[in-house]
Protein backbone atom coordinates (compact mmCIF):
# COMPACT_ATOMS: atom_id res chain seq x y z
CA UNK A 1 0.00 0.00 0.00
CA UNK A 2 2.60 2.48 0.72
CA UNK A 3 4.11 1.86 -2.57
CA UNK A 4 0.98 2.62 -4.00
CA UNK A 5 0.64 5.81 -1.90
CA UNK A 6 4.12 7.40 -2.69
CA UNK A 7 3.78 6.71 -6.66
CA UNK A 8 0.26 7.86 -6.33
CA UNK A 9 1.62 10.94 -4.81
CA UNK A 10 4.54 11.15 -7.41
CA UNK A 11 2.14 10.97 -10.17
CA UNK A 12 -0.42 14.24 -8.41
CA UNK A 13 2.82 15.87 -8.14
CA UNK A 14 3.91 15.61 -11.90
CA UNK A 15 0.26 16.48 -13.01
CA UNK A 16 -0.07 19.75 -10.84
CA UNK A 17 3.43 20.64 -12.62
CA UNK A 18 2.03 20.34 -15.73
CA UNK A 19 -1.30 22.61 -14.74
CA UNK A 20 0.90 25.09 -13.67
CA UNK A 21 2.26 25.67 -17.41
CA UNK A 22 -1.85 26.05 -18.13
CA UNK A 23 -1.96 26.84 -21.96
CA UNK A 24 1.45 25.86 -23.00
CA UNK A 25 0.94 22.38 -21.86
CA UNK A 26 -1.84 21.57 -23.48
CA UNK A 27 -0.63 20.60 -26.51
CA UNK A 28 2.45 18.33 -25.68
CA UNK A 29 -0.33 17.12 -23.13
CA UNK A 30 -3.01 16.50 -25.90
CA UNK A 31 -0.62 14.26 -27.48
CA UNK A 32 -0.37 11.65 -24.97
CA UNK A 33 -4.01 10.75 -25.89
CA UNK A 34 -2.78 8.36 -28.38
CA UNK A 35 0.10 6.74 -25.84
CA UNK A 36 -0.73 2.84 -25.76
CA UNK A 37 -0.87 2.59 -22.16
CA UNK A 38 -3.86 3.51 -20.01
CA UNK A 39 -2.72 4.76 -17.73
CA UNK A 40 -0.72 7.87 -19.47
CA UNK A 41 -3.76 8.36 -21.41
CA UNK A 42 -5.83 8.84 -18.28
CA UNK A 43 -3.20 11.43 -16.24
CA UNK A 44 -3.59 13.07 -19.95
CA UNK A 45 -7.20 13.44 -19.24
CA UNK A 46 -6.76 14.65 -15.77
CA UNK A 47 -4.48 17.02 -16.53
CA UNK A 48 -5.99 18.60 -19.14
CA UNK A 49 -9.16 18.53 -17.15
CA UNK A 50 -7.14 20.52 -14.19
CA UNK A 51 -5.78 22.99 -16.83
CA UNK A 52 -9.47 23.53 -17.65
CA UNK A 53 -10.49 23.94 -13.74
CA UNK A 54 -7.42 25.90 -13.06
CA UNK A 55 -8.10 28.48 -16.07
CA UNK A 56 -11.53 30.30 -16.30
CA UNK A 57 -9.43 33.35 -18.31
CA UNK A 58 -8.45 30.28 -20.75
CA UNK A 59 -12.40 30.01 -21.96
CA UNK A 60 -11.68 33.09 -24.57
CA UNK A 61 -8.41 30.94 -26.23
CA UNK A 62 -10.68 28.67 -28.36
CA UNK A 63 -7.89 27.13 -30.52
CA UNK A 64 -6.78 25.84 -26.98
CA UNK A 65 -10.31 24.59 -26.23
CA UNK A 66 -11.00 22.91 -29.55
CA UNK A 67 -8.08 21.01 -28.70
CA UNK A 68 -9.16 20.37 -25.28
CA UNK A 69 -12.56 19.14 -26.58
CA UNK A 70 -11.16 17.03 -29.59
CA UNK A 71 -8.58 14.95 -26.76
CA UNK A 72 -11.90 14.82 -24.40
CA UNK A 73 -14.43 13.66 -27.34
CA UNK A 74 -11.60 11.09 -28.38
CA UNK A 75 -10.95 9.76 -24.95
CA UNK A 76 -14.77 9.29 -24.67
CA UNK A 77 -14.41 6.69 -26.66
CA UNK A 78 -11.46 5.05 -25.27
CA UNK A 79 -11.55 1.16 -24.41
CA UNK A 80 -10.44 1.65 -21.01
CA UNK A 81 -13.52 2.91 -18.67
CA UNK A 82 -11.53 5.21 -16.50
CA UNK A 83 -10.21 7.27 -19.30
CA UNK A 84 -14.11 7.59 -20.49
CA UNK A 85 -14.61 8.73 -16.97
CA UNK A 86 -12.47 11.22 -16.71
CA UNK A 87 -13.14 12.56 -20.29
CA UNK A 88 -16.77 13.05 -18.30
CA UNK A 89 -15.54 15.43 -16.14
CA UNK A 90 -13.79 17.64 -18.38
CA UNK A 91 -16.65 17.56 -21.35
CA UNK A 92 -18.80 18.49 -18.25
CA UNK A 93 -16.46 21.47 -17.47
CA UNK A 94 -16.86 22.97 -21.07
CA UNK A 95 -20.94 22.78 -21.12
CA UNK A 96 -20.85 22.75 -24.75
CA UNK A 97 -24.05 21.54 -26.32
CA UNK A 98 -21.99 18.77 -28.46
CA UNK A 99 -20.37 17.84 -25.12
CA UNK A 100 -23.58 17.39 -23.42
CA UNK A 101 -25.30 15.12 -26.29
CA UNK A 102 -22.12 12.82 -26.27
CA UNK A 103 -22.72 12.93 -22.16
CA UNK A 104 -26.46 11.63 -22.57
CA UNK A 105 -25.46 8.92 -24.77
CA UNK A 106 -22.82 7.87 -22.85
CA UNK A 107 -25.35 7.50 -19.40
CA UNK A 108 -27.33 5.08 -22.18
CA UNK A 109 -25.11 3.22 -23.87
CA UNK A 110 -21.50 3.03 -22.21
CA UNK A 111 -21.09 -0.96 -22.36
CA UNK A 112 -19.01 -1.43 -19.49
CA UNK A 113 -19.76 -3.11 -16.55
CA UNK A 114 -18.41 -3.73 -13.36
CA UNK A 115 -18.96 -7.11 -12.31
CA UNK A 116 -17.62 -6.67 -8.72
CA UNK A 117 -20.21 -3.85 -8.10
CA UNK A 118 -23.45 -6.08 -8.16
CA UNK A 119 -26.51 -3.38 -7.93
CA UNK A 120 -24.28 -0.70 -9.84
CA UNK A 121 -21.74 -2.06 -12.21
CA UNK A 122 -22.33 0.40 -14.91
CA UNK A 123 -19.54 2.74 -13.84
CA UNK A 124 -19.36 5.25 -16.96
CA UNK A 125 -22.94 5.25 -17.11
CA UNK A 126 -23.18 6.64 -13.55
CA UNK A 127 -21.02 9.22 -14.21
CA UNK A 128 -22.27 10.71 -16.59
CA UNK A 129 -25.77 10.78 -14.91
CA UNK A 130 -23.85 12.37 -12.29
CA UNK A 131 -22.11 15.00 -14.55
CA UNK A 132 -25.50 15.46 -15.86
CA UNK A 133 -27.08 16.01 -12.94
CA UNK A 134 -24.54 18.69 -12.46
CA UNK A 135 -25.49 20.47 -15.14
CA UNK A 136 -28.94 20.12 -14.64
CA UNK A 137 -29.53 18.47 -17.84
CA UNK A 138 -31.59 15.40 -16.39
Amino acid sequence: IRLNYQQNLRDDCKNFSLVAFGELAVEPVARLIKHPDNRVRSAAVLTLNRILEASPHFTNNMPLIDIIRDVLMQASTDEYPFVRIRAIDGLVQLKDPEAIDLIEQMAQNDPYRAEYRPGMPYLVREAAMDALRSLGAR
